[in-house]
């Protein structure tokens, strides 16, 4: 805990409250410059994707169970482009469940390089 100096405490707490100001502004301004080279930094090696209607993707799944499990599953086929690069994909093949699924994935798609060729 701070030791309070022979000073008036209004004096001493607004000093204390004007430090703290000044704390949060050059926190701001660190932050501002920290986000501003990550974008520079992103968008150096970020390259624009996008893929037309039935297309062939592979869909990415964040696994985290084990190292060793698959991360991309597929093929998917592309049936609907939704705003910016999120997509509603569904399975090429028709599933043995009696109910097929779409699914709707954001860009974390890759084009399928599989010998299967879109009909």
């Amino acid at each position: 805990m701070q030791k309070v100096p022979n000073q008036p405490v209004g004096k001493f707490v607004s000093r204390l409250v004007s430090h703290a100001e000044e704390a949060r502004q050059l926190a701001r301004l660190h932050i501002g410059k920290s986000q501003a080279k990550d974008k520079s930094r992103y968008d150096g090696i970020h390259r624009p994707v996008s893929y037309q209607i039935d297309e062939l993707v592979w869909v990415f799944k964040l696994v985290c169970l084990k190292k060793l499990l698959k991360r991309y599953f597929g093929p998917f086929r592309v049936k609907n482009k939704l705003p910016d690069v999120t997509y509603e994909v569904e399975p090429c093949e028709p599933s043995r469940r009696k109910i097929n699924f779409k699914e709707v994935v954001h860009e974390a798609i890759q084009r399928s390089r599989s010998s299967i060729r879109p009909i």
